[in-house]
C-alpha cells in the first residue's frame, strides 16, 4: 500500500436516449475517450453493467477543467447522455496504483 494525495474524478455517465440512438455516436464517443488518455487525464473507463451507468475515473485536472472537457464528448454534444461528476481526495493507493500519483 502506497500513501498518496491526490483529487480523482468519478464520472457516471446515464444514457438519456435509446440505446439504438446512443450507438450511433459510439465511434465518436470512443476517440474521445483515446483523447482523454493521450492527454493523461483519464485512467480507466468502461460501460455499466445491467443497466448501470458508465464509468470514467481521472484525475491530473481541476474539476471545472473536467466539465469542459467532458462538454467535448459527442454523447453530450448530441444530448445521448447526462454525467455525474464525483471527487474524492485519494490517499492510499495499491503500490502498483500508487506510482501513478504524488506520494505524500
Amino acid at each position: 500500500m502506497k500513501t498518496i494525495d491526490a483529487p480523482i474524478f468519478v464520472v457516471l455517465v446515464r444514457y438519456t436516449q435509446p440505446v439504438e440512438a446512443v450507438m450511433k455516436h459510439l465511434e465518436a464517443h470512443r476517440e474521445f475517450i483515446a483523447s482523454g488518455y493521450a492527454r493523461g487525464i483519464f485512467l480507466v473507463s468502461g460501460r455499466g453493467a445491467d443497466g448501470d451507468p458508465g464509468v470514467v475515473v481521472a484525475s491530473g485536472v481541476s474539476r471545472q477543467e473536467l466539465e469542459q472537457l467532458m462538454k467535448e464528448d459527442p454523447f453530450h454534444q448530441h444530448s445521448m447522455a447526462t454525467y455525474e461528476i464525483l471527487q474524492f481526495h485519494a490517499s492510499r493507493a495499491c503500490d502498483e496504483l500508487g506510482q501513478l500519483f504524488p506520494s505524500l
